[in-house]
């Protein structure tokens, strides 16, 4: 008799399989979901015009940043995006305007170009599949954000 199927593949990569379907649709359900969060981020989080604020540009399915952008563009805020420099090495955050040119960056990402002044954020938003109750994220399995 064969031993099952299911024990040798790694639980998390199922679950990725599963919360990939699960962002999609409600990525087709909510189409305004990017302007919602924008409009919660800006109301609940504190944050001061000093301060240095790393979002994502989004792939697949990912939750737009775009009306958050816009909304921070009219704070004094710096904004920055994620650089993926090596696999296996932390990532790094290169400063951007809204209007910047964007080159191609790992997993088809934008990301600033080496000119880019590199900055230390204070409050990150990392793209996530799924997140428990407890605040646990659920990323894509490269670490990137973990490190």
């Amino acid at each position: 008799m064969l031993p099952p199927i299911l024990p040798f593949f790694n639980k998390k990569t199922i679950l990725r399989a599963r919360m990939k379907t699960e962002r999609r649709a409600a990525a087709n359900a909510r189409p305004d979901a990017a302007r919602h969060a924008a409009q919660k981020f800006v109301a609940h989080i504190s944050y001061a015009n000093d301060d240095v604020i790393a979002l994502y540009c989004p792939i697949r399915d990912e939750l737009s940043t775009e009306p958050l952008i816009d909304a921070l563009a009219e704070s004094a805020v710096t904004l920055a995006l994620p650089v993926i420099v090596e696999k296996k090495a932390p990532l790094i955050f290169r400063a951007f305007a809204p209007g910047d040119a964007l080159i191609d960056g790992a997993y088809g990402a934008q990301t600033p170009n080496e000119n880019a002044a590199e900055v230390t954020p204070t409050i990150v938003l990392a793209p996530l599949l799924a997140f428990t109750r407890r605040g646990d994220r659920l990323g894509y399995g490269g670490g990137y954000y973990d490190r």
